[in-house]
């Protein structure tokens, strides 16, 4: 459990350590000891917010008299995205915020990640009282899936050496890997897309994606890859940075057979625009023999090849 403390007043840096410490003693027998983090400035305040991931921050509006800069400096800004779903998938991810004596403060509407504005003066029975539904519901369930805390989406991007404008392809039976790099593009605030031939809902679900993300999915007995391709192009064009899923590629290929998906493979890539996108996809090694590895490495990365 990481909590960061934007405050400046000794007394209350102490009942918040001790609402913190009581409340969330059950988080130490899954993560360890709790993590609390004080900034006593805006600028250091910011500054970790961009480093580290925060489970919940403690915010006073009144820090160095402009505190609410530091509000403004942590709201993701609809012009460092490539689309309103992106946009609003960021501020989804942010930590809650609870504000500490602002009941005057004006908080700005797309501040949605702001849970509460508590009036002074409390005690860690009050917040406990108070911050029942941030502690009990949605915190609770970050909290059971630790690598939904610990992992910072960019930081483990770049850790995968996954950039944006790149394709992969996984050399794996399973999806844990595929699916693991498109929820972290999710998470970072890329817009995704999916070709599947799974349930849109479950799809949504195992990447984390907004309930209204596009999803295609092929079905019937001939699929209908013609239009699957115009559909991901009709994405890549009216979308600054995009990242498209093959979900279930091995299916596909049982269905369809292989020549036909890295046909349909090449047809996305082969895509003329000045936007970036990545195509993700995963193939079992059985599939892949040198021929086909040849194929693949043309235009794609080939990731887990030769290890078990």
């Amino acid at each position: 459990m990481r909590v960061l403390i934007i405050e400046n007043r000794g007394p209350l840096i102490g009942v918040l350590d001790s609402f913190i410490r009581d409340t969330y003693s059950f988080v130490r027998e899954l993560h360890g000891n709790d993590v609390i983090d004080v900034a006593y400035t805006v600028n250091e305040a910011v500054s970790w917010t961009k480093d580290r991931r925060y489970d919940l921050i403690f915010f006073d509006p009144y820090v160095e008299g402009k505190g609410m800069n530091y509000l403004y400096s942590i709201t993701p800004n609809r012009s460092d995205f490539s689309s309103d779903r992106a946009h609003r998938r960021a501020i989804a991810f942010m930590p809650p915020v609870v504000i500490l004596g602002g009941e005057s403060v004006d908080v700005p509407k797309e501040c949605v990640f702001v849970k509460k504005v508590l009036s002074m003066p409390f005690d860690a029975e009050r917040l406990k009282q108070e911050l029942f539904d941030i502690t009990e519901s949605p915190a609770r369930d970050r909290m059971e899936k630790p690598r939904a805390i610990a992992i910072d989406p960019r930081a483990e991007l770049k850790k995968l050496e996954l950039t944006i404008g790149s394709s992969y392809i996984y050399a794996s039976h399973l999806n844990d890997l595929f699916h693991h790099a498109a929820s972290m593009f999710a998470q970072a605030g890329y817009e995704v897309v999916v070709v599947t031939t799974a349930m849109p809902k479950i799809v949504r679900e195992d990447l984390g994606l907004d309930l209204d993300s596009d999803v295609f999915r092929l079905d019937g007995d001939c699929f209908p890859l013609g239009t699957a391709v115009g559909f991901v192009q009709e994405h890549i064009m009216k979308n600054k940075e995009l990242v498209v899923c093959i979900d279930n590629f091995d299916l596909m290929v049982e269905k369809e057979t292989l020549g036909r998906m890295l046909m349909f493979l090449n047809e996305i890539l082969s895509t003329e625009s000045e936007n970036k996108f990545t195509v993700l996809a995963s193939m079992s090694k059985e599939l892949l023999t040198d021929n086909i590895v040849d194929i693949i490495e043309r235009r794609m990365e080939l990731r887990n090849y030769g290890k078990d």
